[in-house]
């Protein structure tokens, strides 16, 4: 708003320096022909030659008339003030040189506006497609604990007739409120980030935890998947943890 405000107040000022310099020019002319109007009539009276006091009155008239009006008298036969004239002059080129400057800083004043509008409309795009990261970053516990809870049940568990009720509806209850949260973290643009035994390190994607000696495999690799990594619309917000085959020596 503050930055509105000032455009809107170097527009109004630029527009009242224009007039001001409109009028001041036509004050400067006046000034010039009145000035050269009374100098020939003290000229005159010193010369012995008596002026008429109504013709005194016209040449008067005639010196303070509005410039355009063709019914006025004329005045080009009159002397000018050359040092009153480039006085003027040069306080015109400082006025027009002052509205430059003026129109430069309104001009320069546009494009900052522009610029901090598209530089506002890119933050508030990002913070609303990240806005949840946070609370997203907390329930990934909860689908950690999840997949524990599922692994500690195994899934033939319900074949032995002593606890099968008690593990199937376990296991059950376990499996259906993971699917529960994986949709709702789908819904939220939550993706699950996995990866395989064997495939080469990505640092943008995986975490190295640790290192295990292992002269059959390539080293760098990937050895063991200890935790899965998610993304948030596309951006990694927790990498895959793994561990990495290590070089053998010898």
């Amino acid at each position: 708003m503050a930055l509105g405000r000032t455009v809107q107040e170097a527009g109004i000022e630029s527009k009242s320096t224009a007039a001001q310099l409109s009028m001041r020019a036509f004050d400067y002319g006046h000034s010039a022909r009145l000035f050269s109007a009374r100098s020939s009539r003290t000229a005159a009276k010193q010369g012995n030659a008596e002026q008429d006091p109504a013709a005194e009155v016209a040449e008067e008239s005639a010196a303070t008339e509005i410039p355009g009006d063709s019914s006025s008298a004329s005045t080009d036969g009159l002397p000018e003030s050359t040092a009153d004239t480039g006085e003027h002059e040069a306080e015109l080129q400082a006025r027009r040189e002052e509205v430059e400057d003026l129109k430069d800083k309104l001009a320069r004043s546009l494009a900052d506006m522009e610029n901090l509008r598209e530089r506002t409309a890119r933050a508030t795009e990002q913070s609303r497609t990240f806005a949840i990261q946070k609370f997203v970053s907390g329930l990934l516990g909860v689908a950690d604990d999840m997949e524990r809870a599922l692994e500690s049940v195994p899934a033939d568990a319900q074949q032995h007739k002593d606890p099968a009720a008690l593990l199937q509806g376990l296991r059950g209850g376990i499996a259906l409120t993971h699917k529960t949260l994986e949709k709702a973290l789908n819904a939220n643009g939550v993706q699950k980030l996995t990866a395989e035994v064997g495939q080469k390190l990505d640092p943008n994607q995986h975490e190295a935890m640790f290192d295990i000696p292992n002269p059959d495999a390539e080293p760098g690799t990937i050895a063991v998947i200890v935790k899965p990594g998610y993304t948030l619309n596309g951006r990694v917000i927790r990498p895959v943890e793994v561990g990495t085959v290590r070089a053998v020596k010898g």
